[in-house]
């Protein structure tokens, strides 16, 4: 049983994912000094993952790379994502492989809402934050700016725990991909 918001969210899309008879999701292993630093100082070698999940339907031709995030706000801040996932998945954007995407999936509590977006998409918010006159915080993601740009995951909720559409999600990311 997941014991914060965050492991529950990454929880309910991995057990979304395990209901469908054609979907598989591998969950990349966390280190424990992915955890706190500070309190492992003795571990000598720590892998930095890129992304929580590696997803992959067999009705698609897509495997998609995917980063959970999740706040109780009105927008994410960006020092809840580390560097070497932007860059990570902003990398797999830049190869512009037509089967291999590599986003954020960002939950919104407030709001009950969840969305997509690809790491080429994150990359150019925060670029284009760092201009004068931008709209949105520059220091967050706005819950404004990503429903306008990111791709809705249906979420329906069971009791207290979500259960996702991840096929349509699926689905919806293979249009974009073909237009």
């Amino acid at each position: 049983m997941a014991n914060d918001a965050g492991k529950q969210f990454e929880k309910d899309i991995q057990d979304s994912a395990n209901k469908y008879k054609n979907m598989y999701i591998y969950r990349l292993r966390d280190s424990a000094n992915a955890w706190n630093p500070t309190q492992n100082d003795n571990i000598r070698f720590t892998p930095t993952n890129i992304c929580d999940f590696v997803l992959v339907e067999d009705d698609s031709p897509l495997t998609l790379f995917l980063e959970m995030k999740t706040t109780k706000n009105t927008s994410l801040p960006y020092s809840m994502l580390k560097k070497n996932q932007i860059d990570g998945l902003k990398n797999i954007s830049d190869l512009n492989f037509k089967h291999l995407k590599g986003g954020f999936i960002f939950n919104f509590r407030k709001y009950e809402t969840t969305f997509y977006l690809s790491g080429a998409q994150i990359c150019e918010y925060m670029k284009l934050s760092e201009q004068e006159g931008f709209k949105y915080n520059k220091k967050s993601f706005s819950y404004e700016w990503v429903k306008d740009n990111g791709l809705e995951i249906k979420g329906i909720i069971k009791r207290v725990h979500y259960r996702y559409v991840l096929d349509e999600f699926v689905k919806d990311l293979v249009k974009t991909t073909e237009e």
